[in-house]
């Protein structure tokens, strides 16, 4: 038996009742016939019960033109007198009313009348059925039903069932009321509706399907969650959503086709799950905004006419086809991308290769001046030489001319190869301008700076070639032109060794039998 029950046969033979329940308040009205002469006692113990479970309740008693006489849960000290009053101006001919009233619930739901409650919603409509929930949301996005009767503990992140006419498990309960996974979820979610649609009722109820998403066993109370539960699948789904005072929602979903719907959210469980299917998908995992477009595209052109109710089951495996099909159009794309940067990097690295190429002409074109210069300067007349050691100090004057001309011309071809490198790196600045619109910023830079087993980047590793190049043709410049010029200075300064003379001899004279 309920606690409802229990409250109303303690008073005594019931002759009228109304029953009236609500979301913020209970009321029972009726007449007795007579009145239970336990009533103190039976009074006592239900109020005690009720005081347990935390809720006030208030009894009212009037018999025939007699003073009204009130009973508070709240105040057990007063039962006592008020009862003997009223027994003491009882009458067993005249009817007694009474009226039972809980109210004052704060964000809780006490139900001391299944059916009433349920009768009571299903008679309102869609805005006010989700005003009254609202209502009682509180801060945590969290509601507790305590009923007055055996009922199965049912619950979801967002609302508890829980049988409080006995004793029930309070630590579950709170641990339960501890998650904050129901408001992290309802604001993330909200979130990317409000990015991708516009819902006109947004600011009043802040629900997402999920929040009705729970299996409830009393049948009356499942379609109420159920039409709520699609009515917000429709909303998350669709670019413009509101609800109308002709207890509708009206919907329009923008995809290869537009649809301009109206339902009042009464669907087959079919669709409905279908419904869900692609909510949880486009609002799972993955890129959001790309995951709803291609579901608004295959929603519309899976429904025949204007009417949500002949969606086409199966139309999430479309979705998820489409989005697979989009998905490798985009990773072709992307590899094509990825090739034409690699390719734009290795051909920077010929580039790095070009420059130090160039260097390495102007070295050797040193070089062989040098060589041409002192086979003519030098060893073709290595016989006037011998004759005479004392050359004509216009050779050497033009050797050492040379000399320092090359040296020049070392610091020349640095610099050149130092713009050239500058350039290098402006170009690995433009392919990263080029691409950052295409790319996003962290792929970009992981394409950018792939590393060798030395952890270089692209960049890194040309310039460190060009400048380990730049810095071993240099030495060898510098080396070979300081050789030449102290050789040089010798030989004009007649410095010189017996070998020297001998060789310089040798071949002056194959030069001359040659010629």
């Amino acid at each position: 038996m309920s606690i409802f029950a229990e409250c109303v046969n303690s008073l005594g033979v019931i002759q009228e009742l109304t029953i009236d329940q609500t979301l913020t308040r209970f009321c029972v009205k009726g007449s007795l016939s007579a009145v239970d002469s336990s009533l103190l006692g039976n009074l006592k113990v239900l109020f005690e019960r009720f005081n347990e479970i935390g809720v006030s309740v208030y009894l009212s008693l009037k018999n025939g033109e007699n003073d009204t006489e009130y009973y508070s849960s709240n105040s057990f000290q007063e039962f006592e007198s008020k009862c003997e009053n009223f027994f003491d101006s009882y009458c067993s001919e005249d009817l007694t009313k009474f009226e039972f009233e809980s109210k004052d619930w704060g964000d809780l739901v006490y139900i001391f009348h299944k059916e009433t409650l349920y009768k009571y919603l299903n008679g309102l409509d869609l805005t006010q059925v989700l005003s009254e929930i609202s209502g009682k949301f509180n801060s945590t996005k969290k509601l507790i039903f305590y009923v007055l009767e055996s009922t199965p503990v049912i619950s979801n992140d967002y609302f508890y069932f829980v049988d409080a006419s006995k004793e029930f498990d309070k630590q579950t309960l709170n641990e339960w009321l501890s998650n904050t996974n129901s408001k992290d979820k309802i604001n993330t979610r909200t979130e990317l509706r409000d990015k991708v649609s516009h819902f006109v009722n947004a600011v009043a109820f802040q629900f997402t399907p999920e929040c009705f998403d729970i299996n409830l066993a009393d049948e009356s109370l499942k379609k109420i969650f159920n039409r709520l539960k699609t009515i917000l699948l429709l909303i998350f789904l669709s670019d413009y959503s509101a609800i109308k005072n002709d207890n509708k929602i009206s919907f329009k979903i923008k995809g290869y086709k537009t649809l301009q719907c109206e339902t009042e959210g009464f669907l087959d469980t079919q669709i409905i799950n279908e419904l869900n299917e692609i909510y949880e998908w486009a609002y799972g995992d993955g890129p959001f905004t790309d995951k709803i477009g291609i579901a608004r595209n295959v929603i519309s052109i899976h429904v025949v006419g204007e009417d949500i109710s002949t969606l086409e089951i199966g139309t999430c495996s479309s979705a998820r086809s489409g989005y697979d099909l989009y998905l490798k159009s985009n990773v072709k794309q992307y590899i094509e991308v990825k090739n034409k940067i690699s390719d734009m990097l290795h051909s920077q690295a010929d580039k790095a290769s070009s420059i130090v190429k160039d260097m390495f002409t102007m070295f050797k074109t040193s070089m062989w001046t040098f060589v041409a210069f002192f086979m003519s300067s030098v060893i073709l007349r290595s016989t006037k030489f011998i004759a005479d050691p004392k050359v004509d100090i216009s050779i050497f004057i033009a050797g050492i001319a040379f000399i320092l001309l090359s040296y020049i011309y070392i610091i020349f071809a640095r610099h050149e190869v130092e713009i050239e490198k500058n350039r290098l790196g402006d170009k690995y600045e433009e392919i990263k301008n080029r691409y950052k619109d295409l790319l996003n910023e962290q792929d970009l830079k992981k394409i950018l700076t792939q590393s060798d087993v030395n952890n270089r980047s692209s960049q890194e590793r040309e310039f460190n070639y060009v400048d380990s190049k730049k810095s071993y043709y240099t030495s060898w410049w510098v080396g070979i032109n300081t050789a030449m010029l102290i050789v040089w200075i010798l030989i004009y300064n007649q410095i010189t060794f017996p070998w020297v003379k001998k060789l310089l001899h040798c071949i002056g004279v194959v030069l001359q039998l040659a010629s």
